[in-house]
């Protein structure tokens, strides 16, 4: 403070109350500017949608389309332009030529852009939602090859309708319907080169990445491992316990399960640390599950762990 030209002995009186922290270290014992600013924003909700369109495999030039259309809502359909206005204006769909345009039409009622989902449709065996986020989890179950393929298509047949619309509307284009299935057929072969996982062995996944000529495809192979734990001994009572933290610091917890020697359970124990680092927790459901045990009078224990440094420290 003195090197800083502070004159320590007229330093500002505070006016007393409580402390409160402003600033802490991070988790490897550093104060940095990024922590500190972590620290005092106010974090925005962040939605599930935005969380899959911004996902890595997605391009980002496919991503911002998205998010511009549907996201945003920032196209100037004929229903965000008499909204946006207040004006009657007369409204038609230029692609089927039917109906009034409102962005849903476009991409979901249109004839047009019913013809393209049922292709989809027909391609992955899922049936696509109007959300993103239920279109999404209808693969659920699949490999994450395939998912990452079919929320490309997704994106792709959305952002396609609504070029395919401006140009129809701008340039007076004619509608070709092996023309945009080509387009967007490309722009999901396109996406699938950023794709990093790894597909199911099934005839299923192949023929879905063949149609779409995915390279670099790799099975993930999982080999059973077996593992057997035996019951204690007579008079004696197994601790099975574990202890866990949501970061490291984080909220922690630890969890014990008693059982005698029939493999019965006699009780189970769950104990809620605070903020704790994970050893912490991982030493506390040991002393916890033991002081129980010792509470039921039991002088023969058996300690079950998966922790070779707290088994040690114990």
């Amino acid at each position: 403070m003195v090197q800083l030209n502070i004159d320590v002995g007229n330093l500002p009186i505070i006016a007393g109350g409580d402390d409160c922290k402003i600033w802490d270290i991070d988790s490897k014992g550093v104060f940095s500017v990024k922590y500190a600013k972590d620290t005092i924003r106010e974090n925005a909700e962040t939605l599930p949608t935005a969380i899959l369109f911004s996902r890595p495999v997605v391009h980002p030039t496919l991503s911002v389309q998205y998010w511009k259309i549907l996201a945003k809502q920032c196209c100037a359909s004929d229903d965000n332009v008499i909204k946006k206005t207040g004006r009657c204006l007369p409204s038609m769909c230029h692609l089927c030529r039917r109906g009034c345009e409102t962005l849903g039409h476009i991409i979901w009622q249109c004839r047009f852009a019913k013809r393209i989902w049922a292709w989809a449709a027909r391609i992955f065996n899922l049936q696509p939602r109007e959300d993103l986020v239920a279109s999404y989890k209808a693969a659920k179950g699949c490999s994450r090859m395939i998912k990452d393929l079919w929320l490309v298509a997704n994106l792709a047949i959305t952002t396609e309708l609504w070029r395919l619309r401006n140009k129809v509307y701008f340039e007076d284009a004619v509608v070709h319907w092996l023309g945009f299935k080509g387009r967007v057929y490309q722009l999901i072969r396109d996406n699938s080169i950023r794709m990093k996982g790894h597909m199911n062995n099934t005839m299923e996944d192949l023929r879905i990445l063949n149609y779409f000529k995915v390279k670099h495809i790799s099975c993930k192979v999982s080999s059973p491992i077996e593992v057997r734990w035996c019951p204690s001994n007579q008079d004696e009572i197994m601790i099975c316990c574990d202890g866990a933290s949501l970061g490291n610091p984080g909220p922690t917890g630890v969890g014990v399960t008693f059982r005698d020697a029939n493999a019965a359970v006699l009780g189970v124990l769950c104990v809620g640390l605070g903020l704790q680092k994970n050893f912490y927790a991982e030493v506390c459901a040991v002393i916890y599950g033991s002081m129980l045990a010792r509470r039921w009078n039991f002088r023969s224990i058996c300690v079950q762990y998966d922790s070779m440094s707290c088994i040690q420290a114990f």
